[in-house]
């Protein structure tokens, strides 16, 4: 691409070019679209290649003679500015695998041929399917073969969509890109560099207001607003690519039919797998880096929580001391009193009772258990002690 922003070019010096290259790779140097372009070439009265023109002339077939470049009025411009877009950041260079991919395409045009005796053996069933195919609202055709191939066409482009599939699948076959239809996949894909890339075939229909007609309507209670009319212009779409900067579509133009950018398509699906690759691991490290947060915050709450059972231990454990305490003094209060009063420190019933009731305080007072727990011998890290500690007390209560 030129670098210049603003570029003057004469109008017999771009008559040369549009002559000398296909008009998208023209538009490519100045920064524009072809589109944009063309109506430059309008503009000045520049004629320029028909459809098909470069397809035919790289494939060897006999192509109509270029055509002088006609005289203008006196007062017309002879030369116009282009303006280019503003400069977008360098992107990275192409990897090896684009790189050889472009070489390759390069000295390997695709053409679609105007008429098949055979079709590629993926497309047999649904060639023969579009046949009978009955038309849904839009115009497309429903089977359940076009579903599979994710094709939606109308009965004028069958046959044009099925050469162009047949171009499509030979071309991958013969690079390696390994297409797919078979019973065992729902949907039409090709693999490349090792990626699975759903493709697509689809016609755009126009809306046009409905016009209400005198033959009787098979749903008289409803009159819908607007018709579609097939408008031929198909286009090839990677419905399994989303986001990026990679190019997911190709069309028809005004200036390149379809068949004509099927090198362009191939050069595409090695970009379109690359980025597909580089998505997949960048969830799978995305996920990773979940999986591992969600196991670091799991860790965190197993801590919390057995940092808060240690705590409810040691609390109804000093719990269970104060009340030994308290019933050890209670004890100790009823002994004195019994004395004051003169009741016989051998009565059974008093003896009785003060022994049951120091050996319940006893038996609450965690004191000389936790003491024999720390007196053990050392089995287990000093970490995991209050752990085992709480363990042993929780089974003894």
């Amino acid at each position: 691409m030129l670098n210049d922003a603003s570029v003057r070019v004469e109008r017999s010096v771009l008559y040369q070019q549009v002559w000398a290259e296909a008009m998208v790779n023209v538009a490519k140097k100045y920064g524009v679209s072809d589109v944009a372009l063309a109506k430059i070439c309008r503009k000045l009265t520049i004629p320029v290649p028909g459809r098909g023109y470069w397809r035919r002339k790289h494939t060897g077939k006999r192509v109509p003679p270029q055509p002088p470049l006609p005289s203008l009025p006196t007062g017309a411009p002879t030369a116009a500015t282009i303006h280019s877009p503003l400069p977008k950041p360098i992107s990275e260079p192409a990897s090896e695998a684009v790189q050889k991919q472009v070489a390759y395409e390069a000295e390997h045009p695709i053409e679609v041929p105007d008429r098949i005796s055979r079709v590629h053996p993926l497309l047999t069933d649904l060639s023969s399917a579009l046949k009978t195919a009955s038309a849904d609202t839009y115009g497309a055709l429903v089977s359940h073969e076009a579903k599979r191939f994710n094709l939606r066409v109308s009965k004028q482009a069958a046959s044009r969509a099925i050469r162009i599939l047949h171009a499509f699948i030979t071309a991958t076959s013969q690079r390696g890109f390994a297409p797919v239809a078979g019973p065992d996949k729902k949907v039409f894909s090709v693999t490349v560099l090792g990626e699975s890339l759903e493709i697509a075939l689809e016609e755009r229909f126009k809306q046009v207001p409905h016009v209400p007609t005198r033959q009787p309507s098979a749903t008289p209670w409803y009159t819908p607003r607007f018709d579609y009319e097939s408008t031929g212009q198909l286009s090839i779409r990677i419905k399994s690519i989303w986001g990026g900067e990679v190019r997911k579509v190709w069309r028809d133009t005004k200036t390149a039919r379809l068949e004509e950018v099927l090198n362009d398509v191939m050069v595409g699906l090695v970009k379109a797998a690359e980025a597909q690759r580089v998505a997949t691991l960048e969830r799978d490290r995305q996920r990773q880096e979940w999986q591992a947060e969600r196991k670091r915050k799991e860790l965190e709450e197993q801590r919390r929580q057995e940092e808060l059972a240690r705590r409810q231990a040691l609390e109804a454990e000093s719990a269970k001391w104060a009340k030994a305490i308290e019933i050890r003094g209670y004890v100790a209060a009823l002994r004195t009193a019994a004395e004051q009063q003169s009741i016989p420190s051998g009565d059974d019933r008093l003896t009785s009772w003060l022994a049951w009731a120091a050996e319940h305080a006893n038996r609450l007072d965690p004191v000389p258990r936790i003491l024999s727990l720390l007196t053990q011998p050392a089995t287990i890290s000093a970490e995991e002690e209050p752990d085992s500690m709480q363990e042993e007390m929780e089974t003894e209560w």
